[in-house]
């Protein structure tokens, strides 16, 4: 099921899903946890964990919106699953309710470049999207190229542009600010490496 399509010029990816319907769909990811976490030094965050390993954890913050990395030994509590009542009361409706909006709505398309191409693994393509752009394992994107202005016959105003799909990328394995993406599909022009 495809919920939203978004499209960028070459060079950037757009996702195909959005993060919601590809939690939705697939039982193998895990879902949302709220936590209530609590520092060494006594400030408090409520927030959706993101990860969770023996050295630290990485919280979405409700409030802010950011993503905040806490080394293990600076936690003196977490406590999970967080219900929403509790987060309410922690943070506020408001900032509830702007998260879960955030989660499940598309807010427009988010774009990030191609950092890099593996010349030893050609299906590989590593992007600067990320867990902090919402981006999740699994996900499916697409690479368009820009290319003819749509102009309107009487003014001549531009309406937008003419864009093309050249490659399908797959979510492989994500890091806060970026990706690695296998490459499902490509057109001839993009396995020739053509530039726009």
């Amino acid at each position: 099921m495809r919920s939203q399509l978004m499209v960028v010029a070459l060079g950037f990816v757009v996702p195909l899903l959005s993060a919601a319907a590809a939690l939705a769909a697939d039982p193998a990811i895990p879902k949302v946890v709220l936590v209530k976490l609590t520092t060494t030094e006594g400030r408090f965050v409520v927030g959706e964990l993101l990860e969770a390993k023996s050295e630290d954890l990485m919280v979405l913050d409700l409030k802010t919106g950011e993503t905040l990395t806490f080394a293990a030994a600076n936690v003196r509590t977490v406590k999970k699953p967080l219900k929403e009542s509790e987060a309410i009361a922690s943070v506020g409706l408001p900032a509830l309710l702007a998260w879960k909006i955030k989660r499940t709505v598309p807010l427009g398309p988010i774009a990030g470049k191609i950092a890099k191409l593996d010349p030893a693994d050609p299906g590989a393509v590593f992007a600067t999207l990320g867990a902090k752009h919402g981006i999740i394992e699994s996900q499916e994107l697409a690479i368009f190229r820009d290319e003819d202005e749509i102009k309107d016959p009487d003014t001549g105003k531009v309406l937008g542009k003419q864009r093309r799909k050249i490659a399908e990328l797959t979510v492989t394995d994500v890091q806060d600010r970026s990706a690695v993406f296998w490459l499902a599909f490509q057109t001839q022009e993009a396995k020739n490496g053509h530039s726009g």
